[in-house]
């Protein structure tokens, strides 16, 4: 990595995520019924994909499931550009981003199912081409439809293992305005058992993660 991190033993501990788990980590979900925001504190960044831009409760996929424990993640970290403070490095951080490769879709657009409620306010239909291909969480709430959005996967989905929230496959992921490979995170999701091909002809690109 050629960033700034704190490293203990052999491992990296890079804007709240250990190197050695990297990618399980990533997968992290917002609880339904917790009242979330981005940037808590004005003194304080963290980069999107990172639990730590989030106020509010998260979890992550149990390591018990056997999805989970499956070496099948399609996601690769290639650098770390991050920039800590030196007196916590394992507090703020500064400023970058991360290098990744991974099989990335663009969406048509995600939208709220009204007929959910307020309960499931994070939840949203992921349309691509007149068809909703699964459904997905965003991080931090929104009432309008997310522009510019699209899917990062981040493991080899099975038939059956569209259990959402609690297992999500997926990234949704935003490119930033006026760039090109270059995305924040704004949730997660699974496909449908319907359209597990939709990354079949996806070739690994490599992107910056902000």
């Amino acid at each position: 990595m050629r960033g700034e991190a704190y490293t203990k033993g052999e491992d990296e501990y890079i804007a709240g995520l250990w190197l050695r788990d990297f990618p399980h980590g990533l997968l992290w979900t917002v609880e339904v019924s917790s009242e979330t925001s981005r940037a808590p504190d004005p003194d304080y960044w963290a980069p999107t994909w990172s639990w730590a831009s989030i106020a509010g409760e998260v979890y992550w996929p149990a390591r018990t499931i056997e999805r989970h424990q499956r070496d099948d993640f399609t996601v690769e970290l290639l650098g770390n550009e991050l920039r800590v403070a030196k007196e916590n490095p394992m507090g703020t951080v500064l400023g970058g981003h991360i290098r990744m490769r991974g099989r990335l879709r663009s969406l048509s657009c995600i939208t709220k199912p009204v007929e959910w409620g307020a309960l499931l306010r994070y939840r949203y239909d992921l349309w691509c081409n007149g068809q909703v291909i699964g459904n997905g969480s965003v991080d931090v709430d929104a009432d309008e439809t997310a522009e510019g959005a699209w899917l990062l996967q981040m493991h080899l989905q099975q038939p059956g293992d569209c259990f959402f929230p609690y297992h999500p496959t997926a990234l949704i992921v935003q490119i930033l305005p006026g760039s090109w490979m270059k995305f924040v995170r704004i949730g997660c999701a699974v496909l449908d058992d319907e359209k597990l091909d939709f990354f079949d002809l996806c070739t690994p690109q490599e992107f910056e993660f902000y």
